[in-house]
């Protein structure tokens, strides 16, 4: 499974591919401003579940049908890591311009984590 997100006046939005890239099938026409920065991430134990990091940070659970961004917009608007338990897809790591936050219930919640001393450098 193989995503790709295309920013185009007219055909910008979310690619799926499910043969190592040779077809594509849009998917949505959501598009976090893949020109700036964004990623695709695909839950380890279900690949119908994919979030997609940008500003702001979209879920799926319908393989990029349909977004929600409603999950995370209490906590930062700008998300550029994620990390998703390989043992438990409820827990997940959220990194943003604003610092790390955890969830214990795939994004229902957010905690902030506080104790760690961060910097943002851009190249």
């Amino acid at each position: 499974m193989v995503y790709a997100l295309v920013e185009h006046a007219k055909e910008g939005g979310i690619y799926r591919s499910e043969d190592r890239g040779e077809t594509w099938k849009k998917m949505s026409d959501t598009n976090p401003r893949p020109s700036y920065y964004s990623q695709v991430h695909i839950d380890p134990n279900n690949d119908q579940r994919i979030w997609v990091l940008g500003a702001p940070m979209y879920y799926s659970e319908d393989g990029g049908k349909t977004f929600r961004s409603d999950l995370v917009q209490k906590i930062h608007g700008d998300y550029h890591a994620l990390w998703i338990d390989p043992a438990n897809s409820d827990h997940v790591l959220a990194g943003s311009d604003g610092g790390i936050h955890v969830s214990w219930d795939r994004g229902r919640s957010w905690d902030y984590l506080n104790t760690v001393t961060l910097a943002q450098f851009y190249e």
